[in-house]
């Protein structure tokens, strides 16, 4: 995960041309480090292609509160789609990738739905049984 969050610190200094110093981008790499990692390279993009200036850390969190938000609130609910998919691929046709089932948990807790990831780890170890 930090080696993402310095990828986009580095690409914001760079963008912006304002190199931070080692102390600086240890306090963005802090800072930053619980907004989830399928949400910071869209906010960080976000604000590349909208604003002139180096954003401040509370900008950038701003941002990911307001993507997070938007996400768990815009109906349909995306991620319950995607498992019902998942469901079906493997009910309709017997695939069972692992790797897509755990991707999506991980896309439920970057998103604070800890029931969600729980019910899908519970149903794809289910699945695994049959």
């Amino acid at each position: 995960m930090s080696e993402l969050i310095i990828e986009q610190i580095e690409k914001l200094s760079a963008v912006y041309d304002k190199p931070l110093t080692d102390k600086q981008s240890e306090v963005w790499l802090s800072q930053l480090s619980d907004i989830p990692p399928s949400v910071l390279p869209v906010v960080v993009d976000e604000w590349i292609a909208t604003e002139k200036w180096m954003p401040r850390i509370s900008e950038i969190r701003g941002l990911a509160v307001k993507h997070q938000r938007e996400a768990m609130a815009s109906p349909p609910d995306a991620l319950r789609v995607e498992a019902v998919l998942l469901e079906d691929e493997f009910y309709e046709n017997g695939n069972l990738d692992p790797k897509a089932w755990d991707a999506l948990a991980t896309k439920f807790l970057d998103f604070g739905r800890t029931h969600g990831a729980a019910r899908l780890k519970t149903k794809f170890a289910d699945m695994v049984e049959h």
